[in-house]
């Protein structure tokens, strides 16, 4: 057995004996515990930053451009200030003025003020703040602002955007003056060398357009508050806002105040009204202006929400949108010797703080789920005149694996190999795991052929007298209805590293020569472990502080199903308070799918530091050794007292005592002498615990320490899904309907099956959005095109088909619990799998997707390019 098998064994063994030798029965994890956050928000009693009203509170409104590019010649605020109930207009110079910074970018040498700067670079971007005593009333007051504008040419398309002399910002970034903001390339072993030897190259280009929104249920939102005369200890700023990566990516909000984290106090609420990502790019700016406004008021609240055109208009809620020219080489019997993925990613107006990571992510899953050894990945981040990019769900990894997809099955066709059996050919073998993929990441486990096989067995019925009846299929082609189907396996990473997260702050001279084993050490590598903290209140509850905010996620069901398991209680004896980021340790947040793997895993090991500073505490009230005592069910238990003598009566009624419940052990905690007779502060307390869950790669460095030094994305949760969707092409109409999808999904150790059913199901209907219908279009002069729901079009309840899904566990061998990351799955997965079956659907037509979204105009017109599309039939 090999080094990294016995380890992989080692692992295995561990997580097993830890759950086979739990401390009491109940089993809650892996039970469909209801959610403790649904109540709240089924019976309206949660709180949403609107619902934030304090009583001497104003309320604030933008000012923003009608132009995509445009120079600002005067801004005229007289008529606006003259108006009775106008408290405040604020420009960029008062911003700057009163020494306030610019917000964080995400790549070297950019910034970028919160307020329009001179010229606007897209529609919606927020030139001025008005704050007045009513939204409405500032509404109408930002109407009186009277601004002049100079119209520049518009840059909308993404490759006429790199190659063009109108720079947006001649002045900035490493490539200035360049519309490139940052790009970079990644030799993975010798892949010029391979292509030129390869029997066959399969080369295309790509087009991933839809920039997908997450579309919150509240909009990026802020009530900012300044105190203007702070005594010791009370922070400066107080801002309560509806972020996500609470604590760790607040460093936005620090920077632009130019205030220490101590003197920023950002709270949170429970229902932080959704993000999937969305709300990375903007919130922060509402934040900080909402907070300086009210500095400059005097010290009143200043309250803004962003109203939901003003989102999907200009509230960088868009995703990834991107020009691939990719290739793949193959041998004559169908093996993958290498691929060549180049990028250019339109980023819009501004490459923004955390979202300009989305284009390093897939660098993780270079290979996809193939065996392959040599792999170029380059990327270009573009800046055009468009909304700035925001990040979302899957965070720039779906759009990689869907052009993986569509070039295997361009090789299929090639080969004329069976589109299934090319990718059976070359998924990587369970027997090769860990797998180390061309860019230093780690697989750690899963058997992906037996996955696709297993879905495929779920298919096999619908061929004999069901949806994919060959009969069945031919009326419905004489119909003018192509129906098809096809397997396509995606991995989702999850828990990434935070410190690839600040590659592009680094000089490009440094990347190169650096990062490498021979300059950099272990030690240097910036990890972020995942805090818990606990105490028990006098009756018994056990109070959990979560430092990572949640969109939905289900974090207080899943921490209290964990602690409920580790203390031998009920998921209702765990509470969980509000957040606020001075009263938690910092941490990287809701993102990557990591929270179910890293608040698990650190409930683990609170659990276990909790219950053995329970055992010290029962054992040192009952007089005798640790060894004769055991934490059991809610409480701590004598084994036995043997040899121990009472020495007074007190003690001896002690004794007797031989149970002491967690409410027992709080009291007599708390009242056990100090050297002067206090209660000890909460820190020395027995029934308070602090754990942080070391970060999951620098726990496991001996798989992951050459990409960590190399500062590359490392991603040590690798999930996996294989779905087959059922298709209808409508070749009159362009439209497609989803018959059903089947799919078998490993998300690792399942913790509680409902919540995971629940990710599933959302991510899917993501996914189908994404793939099918949602876009933001614009017009050649940069004018957003789908400020509306009904321009939008978001999937609903009706475009969600029937869905046989099978729940497949391959735990972690990385993870203390066994568990993966779920949170990003289906919007990963089903665009490529969609692509995948229209494909095969429409091969009779030899029509190819190319371009993503798959909306009835665009499939209208490729049917029509082909030039083979059969007259409907008569009715």
């Amino acid at each position: 057995m090999s080094q990294a098998e016995e380890s992989k064994a080692e692992r295995v063994k561990e997580v097993e004996d830890h759950i086979s030798n739990q401390p009491t029965p109940q089993n809650y994890v892996g039970s469909e515990v209801r959610r403790k956050e649904d109540e709240k928000i089924l019976k309206d009693h949660r709180e949403y930053v609107q619902d934030r009203n304090p009583p001497d509170a104003l309320h604030a409104a933008y000012v923003r451009s009608p132009h995509a590019h445009a120079e600002i010649t005067d801004i005229d605020t007289s008529a606006a200030e003259e108006h009775d109930e106008c408290k405040l207009v604020m420009t960029v110079d008062d911003y700057r003025d009163a020494g306030y910074a610019p917000m964080l970018c995400g790549i070297q040498e950019w910034a970028e003020w919160p307020l329009a700067d001179g010229k606007v670079t897209y529609v919606g971007q927020c030139v001025a703040m008005v704050v007045a005593t009513d939204r409405y009333v500032a509404e109408d007051i930002a109407d009186l602002v009277e601004v002049e504008y100079e119209r520049l040419d518009p840059l909308v398309d993404v490759m006429e955007a790199r190659d063009s002399d109108n720079v947006l910002y001649p002045e900035m970034g490493p490539n200035a003056p360049s519309n490139v903001a940052f790009d970079e390339t990644f030799e993975l072993g010798d892949p010029d060398g391979v292509f030129e030897e390869a029997d066959h190259v399969i080369e295309k280009e790509f087009d991933w357009e839809s920039r997908a929104s997450g579309v919150p249920l509240e909009t990026p939102s802020a009530l900012g508050t300044c105190n203007m005369n702070p005594e010791d200890g009370e922070e400066k700023f107080h801002v309560w806002s509806n972020q996500q990566l609470h604590t760790w990516a607040d460093v936005a909000i620090y920077a632009a105040l130019d205030q220490p984290r101590e003197e920023v106090r950002v709270e949170v609420p429970l229902t932080a009204g959704g993000s999937y990502g969305t709300k990375h790019a903007t919130v922060y700016r509402h934040a900080v202006l909402t907070a300086v406004a009210s500095e400059m008021v005097g010290g009143n609240p200043v309250k803004y929400v962003e109203d939901r055109i003003e989102d999907l208009q200009g509230g960088d809620s868009a995703s990834t949108d991107r020009h691939y020219k990719a290739k793949i080489a193959f041998n004559d019997d169908g093996e993958i010797l290498a691929n060549d993925f180049w990028l250019a990613d339109n980023f819009g107006a501004f490459p923004r703080f955390i979202c300009t990571n989305q284009v390093l992510k897939p660098l993780a899953i270079v290979n996809g789920p193939y065996d392959v050894e040599h792999a170029r990945y380059e990327y270009e981040i573009v800046c055009t005149n468009k909304m700035p990019q925001t990040s979302y769900r899957g965070f720039g990894t779906p759009a990689h694996s869907w052009v993986w997809e569509m070039l295997m099955d361009e090789a299929a066709d090639v080969l004329d190999m069976d589109p299934t059996e090319i990718r059976l050919k070359n998924y990587i073998d369970e027997e090769d795991m860990p797998y180390k993929t061309p860019s230093a990441n780690v697989y750690g486990e899963g058997d992906y052929a037996k996955t696709v096989r297993k879905v495929w067995d779920l298919v096999e019925d619908e061929k004999d007298g069901g949806l994919l009846d060959p009969d069945r299929v031919e009326e419905l082609r004489e119909e003018g209805i192509y129906r098809g189907s096809g397997s396509a396996l995606v991995l989702e990473p999850g828990l990434g590293c935070y410190d690839y997260h600040t590659r592009q702050f680094i000089p490009r001279d440094e990347l190169a020569t650096y990062y490498t084993p021979e300059n950099r050490d272990f030690s240097d590598v910036v990890t972020m472990a995942e805090p818990l903290e606990a105490y028990i209140r006098t009756d018994g509850k056990v109070v959990v502080k979560i430092s990572s905010d949640d969109q939905g996620q289900g974090h207080q069901t899943i921490a209290s199903q964990m602690l409920a398991d580790e203390l031998g209680i009920t998921p209702d004896d765990v509470v969980v308070p509000q957040q606020d980021n001075l009263d938690v340790a910092s941490d990287v947040g809701s993102a990557s799918s990591r929270m179910a793997t890293v608040m698990s895993s650190a409930a683990i090991g609170l659990g276990e530091k909790l219950r053995g500073q329970l055992e010290e505490l029962a054992a040192d009230h009952w007089g005798i050794d640790t060894e004769q005592v055991e934490f059991d069910e809610g409480g701590v238990k004598q084994l036995s007292t043997e040899g121990v003598e009472p020495v007074d009566k007190r003690h001896a009624e002690r004794l007797e005592q031989e149970f002491l419940t967690l409410t027992e052990l709080v009291h007599i905690d708390k009242m056990m002498e100090t050297g002067d007779s206090h209660f000890k502060p909460q820190a020395e307390l027995k029934t308070y615990a602090y754990y942080e869950y070391p970060d999951v790669a620098y726990e496991n460095r001996e798989y992951f320490e050459e990409a960590m030094i190399r500062k590359r994305p490392t991603y040590p949760s690798i999930s996996f899904a294989a779905n087959v969707p059922i298709v209808d092409v409508d070749v009159e109409t362009g439209e497609i309907e989803i018959q059903k999808i089947y799919s078998v999904r490993d998300s690792g150790r399942i913790i509680n099956p409902m919540i995971v059913e629940g990710q599933h199901h959302g991510g899917i209907m993501q996914g189908i959005g994404a793939a099918l219908q949602e876009e933001f279009g614009y017009s050649e002069d940069g004018q957003p095109q789908s400020t509306t729901f009904f321009d939008m079009m978001l999937p609903s309840i009706e475009n969600l088909p029937e869905l046989e899904i099978e729940k497949q566990e391959t735990w972690s061998v990385f993870s203390k619990s066994g568990a993966k990351g779920v949170g990003e799955t289906g919007i990963m997965d089903i665009p490529a799998s969609l692509a995948h079956s229209v494909n095969d659907a429409l091969k009779p037509l030899d029509v190819t997707v190319e371009e993503m979204p798959m909306t009835p105009n665009r499939v209208r017109s490729w049917i029509r390019d082909a030039g083979d599309a059969p007259a409907p039939a008569d009715d």
